[in-house]
């Protein structure tokens, strides 16, 4: 990863990865999505100082971005909600 980088963090929960990747000195581009607004809205406070990160209650299985948006794609404990191998 580099500061070149768009991520997305799909199924973020509360950020942690954001939070981590944040902390560090490469200042790439988030978007941290969820399903859950609760979750959403504390990852946005958590992410608010930092201009590059983005928050969005979306679902990891029907994203708005268009194809080819993101360098890296991270899902960290969200996995087990993916229960369609064949979707997305």
């Amino acid at each position: 990863m580099s500061s070149e980088s768009k991520i997305l963090d799909s199924a973020c929960d509360t950020s942690i990865v954001t939070d981590i990747i944040l902390k560090t000195e490469i200042k790439p581009e988030i978007h941290a999505v969820d399903v859950a607004e609760n979750m959403v809205s504390i990852a946005r406070e958590r992410s608010s100082a930092h201009p590059n990160a983005q928050t969005a209650v979306m679902a990891g299985k029907e994203l708005s971005f268009s194809d080819n948006t993101f360098t890296h794609s991270i899902t960290n404990l969200g996995l087990v909600y993916f229960t369609d191998t064949g979707d997305g």
